[in-house]
């Protein structure tokens, strides 16, 4: 995955690897959905939503269009991921009671803001982007789970008029806790699926998730620069393998809703 990083104070995007420009509007206010009173997110346990209110879940298939990602021999990670979605996408539907949305599903691309702007359009309740990973190292298992970073505004306060509305970069915000809580019961299940694989949880300032608000996560699998992880990650088996444990963890994260 190429970095889609916000810089602290200038919001401007760091581009880490072979990265394409991703474009972030001027600072506009988004609605959060949480009281003025309420008190900051980050402070109260983390809570999965309940059932009843796991109503849309969007899937975003990192990349796509001029913005191919990252690339191995025979491999490109805009098609890994559209791949992984779709999959993904059949696999809940099958066993949640849920509208599923793919940001895209096809060879589009579209600016981080855009992709967050369906999930916040359509009220989602999870946001997971996916991504492929890339390591100049070709030992390097590259997986990682992305929560957004608390504090890359550098500290800046929230808004004196409370949390009703929130600048689009602090909207992450208000879910910050439950986006920790899905990573962390992802890792746990993507460890115990895949043995020898590992998937930290990471925290940095992803352009996908800033604007996010419900809880959002992004999953980067494997290296594609190693050629035994890149076959891997083409084969309908372990795709299959992946999507099933991802679909498992995001129902156990909302707490159950299995179709009848």
């Amino acid at each position: 995955m190429k970095g889609h990083f916000i810089t602290t104070l200038g919001f401007t995007v760091l581009f880490a690897g072979i990265a394409s420009a991703l474009y972030f509007p001027s600072p506009t206010s988004v609605r959060a959905f949480a009281p003025p009173q309420q008190e900051p997110v980050t402070s109260a346990p983390a809570k999965s939503p309940s059932v009843a209110k796991v109503r849309v879940i969007v899937i975003d298939p990192g990349h796509g269009g001029i913005d191919a990602g990252a690339t191995s021999t025979g491999a490109l990670e805009k098609d890994l991921t559209l791949l992984m979605a779709r999959r993904l996408r059949t696999t809940l539907q099958s066993r949640l009671s849920a509208t599923i949305v793919l940001t895209r599903d096809s060879d589009i691309d579209l600016t981080s803001e855009a992709r967050a702007g369906v999930a916040n359009n359509n009220q989602a309740s999870l946001f997971v982007s996916l991504h492929t990973g890339y390591s100049p190292d070709k030992m390097a298992s590259g997986s990682s789970i992305y929560v957004m970073k608390p504090d890359f505004t550098g500290g800046l306060s929230e808004p004196a008029g409370g949390r009703m509305f929130l600048p689009w970069y602090m909207a992450f915000r208000t879910n910050a806790a439950a986006s920790q809580a899905l990573a962390e019961n992802l890792q746990k299940n993507l460890n115990q699926a895949l043995p020898g694989w590992k998937f930290p949880i990471r925290f940095g300032p992803m352009g996908v998730l800033a604007s996010a608000t419900m809880p959002a996560i992004a999953l980067e699998v494997g290296n594609l620069n190693n050629d035994a992880n890149a076959k891997m990650l083409g084969e309908p088996e372990f795709q299959a393998k992946l999507t099933a444990t991802i679909a498992e963890a995001i129902e156990q994260f909302a707490g159950g809703g299995r179709k009848q």
